[in-house]
């Protein structure tokens, strides 16, 4: 899988991020393009001295996208995993899976860091996600969605695939959970095939980027 820069745009390459990870619709590259990733510089840069201004650039860099994009973000938890060592390769998929989808289907996408618990987390939202979820809506974010990952005891040096996989849309400035929906980890194809599968799975959050009430889907 051809690995792509992250913090700019695919298309035109322009640096978009001073801090998350984020992605801009390809259809708004060019002279449009240029603006817009300037206006995200701005903002980014302003929000770490001034959460205010920051979220008055926001409103103005927004008017530059489409009506029907959306500002989303996510956070990937990988638990049961030793505390030393690098992001499993397994969460870098669907970190990459959550940012090729809304990328492609032009919604305005940015990420925090894979984060690592030591156990699966039991609270619908967990504590250690509060954090990333404050800096996304303080920047304009609309939906906040995590992937979490629990993984079982690894018999040996290699790690092995994730046991339990759960998504969950949340409204980012009230946390109110809007869509949850699994994904049968079990079933497992080549790495490519699975890497299609993932992205497929994660088409079925857009239609509830709204503010419907929770629902839940079977698995995919």
């Amino acid at each position: 899988m051809k690995k792509r820069c992250q913090g700019a745009c695919c298309t035109c390459g322009i640096f978009a991020c001073s801090g998350r990870n984020s992605r801009l619709p390809g259809s708004l590259c060019g002279l449009q393009g240029i603006k817009i990733h300037f206006r995200k510089f701005l903002y980014d840069f302003a929000l770490k001295r001034n959460k205010l201004l920051g979220a008055g650039l926001f409103l103005f860099m927004a008017a530059g996208f489409p009506l029907s994009a959306a500002t989303v973000s996510f956070l990937v938890i990988e638990s049961g995993l030793p505390e030393e060592g690098g992001s499993s390769s397994w969460s870098i998929l669907w970190e990459n899976g959550l940012l090729d989808v809304f990328f492609e289907e032009g919604h305005i996408v940015s990420n925090a860091p894979i984060k690592r618990l030591e156990l699966k987390p039991r609270q619908e939202f967990p504590d250690e996600a509060v954090e990333d979820l404050s800096e996304a809506a303080a920047g304009g974010c609309e939906y906040f969605i995590l992937a979490l990952l629990d993984y079982p005891p690894a018999a040996g040096t290699e790690i092995p695939r994730p046991r339990n996989i759960v998504l969950r849309v949340f409204k980012a400035g009230s946390r109110q959970l809007l869509y949850e929906q699994p994904y049968d980890a079990a079933r497992f194809l080549n790495r490519d095939d699975e890497f299609s599968r993932i992205k497929q799975s994660i088409r079925g959050l857009i239609p509830h980027l709204t503010d419907r009430p929770v629902s839940k889907t079977g698995r995919p």
